[in-house]
């Protein structure tokens, strides 16, 4: 199935449909009608739960294609349709180590074993597919993008397959960056990774890619809805109000006590080695890219929140579309000037724990 899109500066794309082949999950291709030759394939895992769907998921993917091509429209725009298991795991779209285990608690028999065999799979049929299409080769590596979900897809993918990934660009996904050190397993680090995947971590491949790596201050001003900070439902009246005051209720975007995520031990024993709050993993964890030689750029952007740092009303908008646009085209270090911040803020997650502390006692 084809369909054509056009972005805000007149650049022209021909949208693909697949509903999955050869191994391949269904995906949605983007080829700009402009393409030149060895451009990288830009790669986007979805980012949407809710249905298994295809015609129904397409959709959303639109929209999130739709931010996609106003930066990049010079080359092809992937998004595989990753499964979707609300409210249960494994958390494909997230790569959570349940997705490579082969069974979980004896219940749960994993339908996608190796996902992400099937993402390359998906990578290997588009790529047939713009060659047929367009006569072009791409290059050999992928330019791996991701906000939120899809970020942490990205960066735990880069981890798995560094060999096919030339450069990643990951947004709003700062409290569990995986480190390559055995002093975590999968998917925050690489302790149990021959026991997950069969084969040795490649870090010579892994120390070539280029990351890059963005975050709103304000990222920990949503609460999570789901969960607290020891991972036990969090108890709410009709009305959404908390009823349980003992619990602690951290950023809802903040995979490290997010259990789907990330399992509740794990997370615990990443935040006794990388700090405790959101900010304190996310400095910790670049500061370890950085002093371990590899190549990398961060960047806090003052007075963005999550939800709204692709929004206008961003303060800091053009200057995050500048610099992505710069890291994109040459490969450029994320601009340090007074739009960017040096730490997270935390005090909205302060004040919650304040409010739950005065609750309680009143």
């Amino acid at each position: 199935m084809k369909m054509n899109y056009e972005n805000s500066k007149g650049k022209k794309f021909i949208g693909h449909l697949s509903f999955g082949e050869n191994d391949a999950l269904p995906y949605i291709l983007l080829i700009p009608k402009e393409l030149g030759e060895e451009k990288e394939l830009v790669v986007e895992s979805l980012n949407f739960e809710g249905t298994n769907i295809i015609d129904k998921i397409a959709p959303h993917v639109i929209e999130q294609l739709k931010g996609v091509i106003e930066i990049i429209d010079d080359a092809p725009i992937l998004i595989p349709f990753t499964p979707d298991v609300r409210g249960g795991i494994p958390y494909y779209q997230q790569l959570s180590r349940e997705c490579f285990e082969e069974a979980n608690n004896g219940e749960y028999k994993i339908e996608y074993p190796r996902i992400d065999l099937q993402i390359i799979a998906t990578i290997n049929n588009a790529k047939n597919k713009i060659k047929q299409e367009t006569g072009r080769n791409v290059a050999d590596k992928i330019f791996l993008n991701g906000y939120s979900s899809s970020g942490v897809f990205a960066q735990r993918f880069a981890l798995i397959h560094p060999e096919i990934v030339g450069r990643v660009l990951i947004g709003g996904a700062s409290g569990s960056i995986p480190l390559p050190i055995t002093d975590f397993d999968y998917p925050l680090g690489i302790k149990d990774f021959r026991e997950l995947f069969g084969t040795d971590f490649n870090e010579a491949e892994y120390r070539k890619i280029q990351f890059a790596y963005f975050v709103g201050e304000l990222e920990a001003n949503t609460p999570a809805w789901e969960r607290d900070i020891e991972g036990k439902p969090i108890e709410r009246n009709q009305e959404g109000q908390i009823l349980n005051h003992n619990q602690i209720i951290p950023p809802m975007h903040d995979m490290s006590y997010y259990p789907r995520s990330i399992d509740v031990q794990r997370g615990k024993n990443q935040r006794q080695i990388l700090g405790e709050d959101l900010s304190q993993r996310h400095k910790n964890s670049i500061k370890w890219y950085e002093n371990n030689g590899y190549n990398i750029t961060s960047k806090i952007y003052r007075g963005a929140e999550h939800r709204g740092i692709f929004s206008r009303s961003n303060p800091c908008f053009e200057t995050l579309l500048r610099d992505i646009m710069l890291f994109y085209r040459k490969g450029e270090s994320f601009a340090k000037d007074i739009t960017g911040v040096e730490e997270i803020s935390m005090k909205p997650q302060r004040q919650r724990e304040q409010k739950l502390v005065k609750d309680k006692i009143d």
